[in-house]
């Protein structure tokens, strides 16, 4: 799926612009989404999906959104030299359903496994990340600008769901607005005493 431009959908605000649901084997890429539901797009869940220079784009403040949506079960998501803005609540969340989400079907497993995000650009978003339950998340080379709250915030995981596990944030560039910034990282309550998160070098710059 490749040179769409996808503006105001999601039912009445209430579905993701795109859902994949049950998928394997999708590549989407070189295309723009703007005007969305709960999440530009919703991946729950899939299995080898990579997406590839998509710009999400939201249209007012949304604090209850987010950009992309990794759940369900998924495994082996690539998301690289893409974009998210503006203002919403996380420009990824990962291992925590969004609102329309289909339910997950019963397992002890986490909820998403072996996800990348590269390369990647976030404006003003209030959080980079959000992660609930999620194991081997690599988060690595990319630009956060202005996050209003945190970069990356790993929180407590569903009901009957394993924590995150082996998250990775290494190799990228935070830069903020002096006296913006809540926090450099958070760790919701009920999260776990040392959640199994690995800071690697980044470069945090506020002027």
């Amino acid at each position: 799926l490749r040179n769409c431009l996808l503006s105001g959908c999601g039912v009445a605000g209430r579905t993701p612009a795109i859902r994949i649901e049950r998928v394997e084997g999708l590549t989407i890429a070189d295309s723009r989404i703007q005007g969305f539901g709960p999440a530009a797009i919703s991946i729950e869940p899939g299995r080898n999906v990579r997406l590839e220079r998509i710009q999400v784009v939201s249209d007012e403040k949304a604090p209850d959104r987010v950009g992309i949506s990794i759940s369900g079960g998924s495994d082996q998501i690539e998301i690289d030299r893409s974009s998210v803005a503006l203002s919403l609540g996380a420009a990824f969340s990962i291992g925590w359903p969004v609102e329309g989400s289909p339910p997950a079907s019963a397992s002890e497993a986490a909820l998403a496994a072996n996800v990348s995000i590269r390369n990647v650009l976030s404006v003003r978003n209030a959080v980079f990340v959000r992660i609930g339950s999620a194991r081997a998340v690599d988060l690595r080379r990319n630009t956060i600008v202005d996050p209003l709250d945190t970069p990356l915030l790993v929180g407590p995981p569903p009901k009957d769901r394993p924590p995150a596990a082996a998250v990775r944030f290494r190799g990228n560039l935070v830069a903020w607005t002096p006296n913006t910034l809540k926090r450099l990282s958070g760790v919701a309550a009920g999260s776990g005493d040392r959640p199994d998160v690995e800071y690697g070098a980044n470069l945090w710059f506020s002027p």
